[in-house]
C-alpha cells in the first residue's frame, strides 16, 4: 500500500520530494516491502547536497605583480587610471603637433594693439603662417618649432587629465542618478530599458569637465602664450619670475574669462559629437578616428574667435586690452570678422590630428585599464573545492 502511494507521489509532483517526506516515505514503503524495486529507484534518484566551489581572495605579492605587468596596472585604483589614460594621451598629442600650434599662437596674437618683437612674430605679421615657419627654421633652428612645448606638455598632463577623466566622471554621475531614479520609478526593481544620457546631459558633462581643467591649469597655458611669442623668454622660470614681479598673480589668469567661455563649449560640443558620432546607430558607428575628426571641425567653428580673443589677452602686458567685447570689437575693426579666425587653418592642421589621436588613444587606454583590471582580478581570485 505505501509503495503504491510512493508511486503515485512521484507521477504527481514530477520532482524531487522534500527530505523530509521523502525519507518519510521511504521508510514506510521499507517497512511494507523492503524488496520494493521503487526504493531502489527513490534511493538513486534522492540527490545529494552539490559541494559548492568556494572563492578566496588573496592578495598577490609584488614579485606575482611585475611578472604580469597589465595584472600591476590593474592594482591601481581605476579612477587613478583613467585620469594617467588621459594626461598620457594629451602629452603625446601635443608634442607632436607643437609647431603648427606654436605658428597658430603666432597668428592669432598678429593685430595692431598688441605687438610681439623680433623676425618670428613680424614674419607671421606682415607676411602669414608659412613665412612664421620658414623664419623660426632661419632664426631659431628646428629646436624653435618645439620651444615653449615643455610648459604646453605639463599643462597637457593635468589638463587632460582633468577635462577627459572629470567627462567621464561627470557622464558617471549622472547616469548613476538616471539609473536610481528608472529603479525607484520600477518599484525598486532593475529598469527593462537600456538608459543612455541625453544630448543636454552630455552638453553640461562636457562644459564642466571644460570649465574645470582650464580654472585649474590656465596659468601654464599662459606661460606658453608668453614663451610662443615673447623672443626676449627663453625659459619658464623667467616667464613665470618676470609675470609675477612685473604684472602681479592676476596677469595669470588674464583672459581667463573668455577662456572659460570659448572652451567649455568647445569641449561640450567636442566630446559630445565624438561620443555619439561612434556609438551604435550613427552612419559612421565604430569609426573613432573618423568619429573624433568630424567631432572637432564642428567644435573649432563655433568656438575659434574666443580662442583668439583669449590669446590677445594673454600677451596683453599692461591689461589695456580690455574685456572679451572689447578685445573682439577693436579685432574686428582694425582686421575684420577674419581676424577672429586668425590662425584658424595651423590651428585646424594641429586640431584635428592632435585630438582624434588624444581620444582615439584615450579611448584604447580606458580598453587596456579594463582589461589590467580583469587580470588583476583573476590574479586575486582562486576557486578552491
Amino acid at each position: 500500500m505505501y509503495a503504491a502511494t510512493f508511486a503515485h507521489e512521484v507521477v504527481r509532483h514530477q520532482q524531487p520530494f522534500p527530505k523530509k517526506k521523502r525519507f518519510e516515505v521511504l521508510h514506510l514503503c521499507s517497512l511494507s516491502c523492503p524488496t520494493s524495486p521503487l526504493i531502489t529507484v527513490a534511493k538513486m534518484g534522492a540527490s545529494k547536497p552539490a559541494v559548492e566551489s568556494k572563492t578566496e581572495v588573496i592578495k598577490p605579492s609584488m614579485a606575482q605583480l611585475m611578472a604580469k605587468p597589465s595584472a600591476f596596472i590593474g592594482s591601481f585604483p581605476e579612477e587613478g587610471l583613467v585620469f594617467a589614460a588621459g594626461a598620457t594621451a594629451g602629452a603625446f598629442a601635443k608634442t607632436c603637433t607643437a609647431p603648427l600650434d606654436r605658428i597658430k599662437i603666432l597668428a592669432q596674437v598678429g593685430n595692431g594693439k598688441v605687438k610681439m618683437t623680433g623676425p618670428v612674430a613680424q614674419a607671421a605679421r606682415e607676411k602669414g603662417s608659412i613665412a612664421a615657419f620658414g623664419a623660426i627654421f632661419k632664426h631659431e633652428g628646428i629646436v624653435g618649432f618645439w620651444k615653449g612645448n615643455l610648459a604646453q606638455v605639463i599643462r597637457a598632463i593635468p589638463y587632460d587629465a582633468l577635462r577627459l577623466g572629470s567627462y567621464d566622471l561627470a557622464k558617471n554621475t549622472l547616469m548613476a542618478r538616471k539609473v536610481k531614479k528608472a529603479k525607484k520609478d520600477n518599484g525598486g526593481k532593475e529598469p527593462t530599458e537600456k538608459i543612455v544620457l541625453s544630448v543636454p546631459e552630455r552638453l553640461a558633462a562636457g562644459a564642466f569637465a571644460g570649465s574645470l581643467s582650464t580654472l585649474l591649469t590656465f596659468p601654464l597655458d599662459t606661460v606658453r602664450t608668453r614663451l610662443a611669442v615673447d623672443p626676449a623668454m627663453k625659459g619658464i622660470v623667467q616667464v613665470l619670475t618676470t609675470m609675477y614681479q612685473k604684472e602681479g598673480f592676476g596677469s595669470f589668469y588674464r583672459g581667463i574669462n573668455a577662456s572659460i567661455l570659448g572652451i567649455a563649449p568647445y569641449i561640450a560640443i567636442n566630446y559630445c559629437a565624438y561620443d555619439m558620432l561612434k556609438s551604435e546607430g550613427s552612419p559612421i558607428a565604430g569609426n573613432a578616428p573618423l568619429a573624433a575628426l568630424i567631432a572637432t571641425l564642428s567644435a573649432t567653428a563655433f568656438t575659434y574667435p574666443l580662442d583668439t580673443i583669449r590669446r590677445v589677452q594673454m600677451i596683453d602686458k599692461t591689461g589695456q586690452a580690455g574685456w572679451t567685447g572689447k578685445v573682439a570689437a577693436e579685432i574686428v575693426a582694425e582686421r575684420g570678422i577674419g581676424g577672429l579666425y586668425g590662425g584658424i587653418v595651423p590651428n585646424i592642421a594641429k586640431n584635428s590630428p592632435t585630438n582624434t589621436a588624444r581620444l582615439v588613444a584615450y579611448d584604447i587606454n580606458k580598453k587596456l585599464i579594463k582589461q589590467a583590471k580583469q587580470d588583476y582580478k583573476d590574479m586575486c581570485t582562486v576557486k578552491t573545492a
